[in-house]
């Protein structure tokens, strides 16, 4: 979201000072904390509830049902903190201060694309790792960050090799 603000506003001419450089640690404060919302709501969803929903309104796909009651429960939240944010650094950039004019804008646009990427292309990411998690393989190592209950999920094995060099084998442990 940045890249793609930064990009927009010196294709659009905004000038650009060591200032902006702050809203990059803005707008990455403010992606990090849409994620945890999303993830959460994710993670707070009854899933008796939504088995119902899935086969109701998304014939019969758990994930997409999982997702989009998800996004219904915080996208309002998203949306508004999201919103007033980019709505405050606009209002910022009438200021007569020429840095701060540029770094309000810089926000500003950050702020919109922050929010587009959240529900397009995030979402999208966790719509993948959920139905990775459904399918009930084994993600890799580096990609896991918790344990998917059965125990033996996100392990790797050094196994010795014929050169007396240790080898790492990805998958299930038996």
């Amino acid at each position: 979201a940045t890249l793609a603000a930064f990009g927009a506003c010196a294709g659009l001419g905004v000038p650009y000072n060591e200032t902006c450089n702050i809203a990059i640690f803005v707008l990455m404060g403010v992606g990090i904390d849409d994620a945890f919302v999303i993830v959460g709501a994710l993670e707070d969803l009854d899933d008796g509830v939504l088995s119902v929903a899935a086969e109701r309104e998304n014939g019969g796909d758990e994930v997409s049902a999982r997702i989009s009651a998800a996004l219904g429960e915080c996208g309002s939240s998203i949306l508004l903190s999201s919103a007033t944010n980019a709505v405050a650094f606009a209002f910022g950039a009438s200021t007569p201060l020429p840095a701060l004019r540029s770094f309000c804008v810089y926000a500003s646009v950050g702020m919109v694309c922050d929010f587009v990427f959240q529900v397009t292309f995030f979402v999208a990411v966790l719509a993948v790792d959920e139905r990775w998690r459904a399918s009930g393989r084994c993600q890799p190592p580096a990609l896991c960050s918790m344990e998917c209950g059965r125990g033996d999920c996100c392990r790797s094995a050094a196994l010795e090799g014929s050169s007396g060099q240790s080898r790492v084998v990805v998958g299930r442990v038996r």
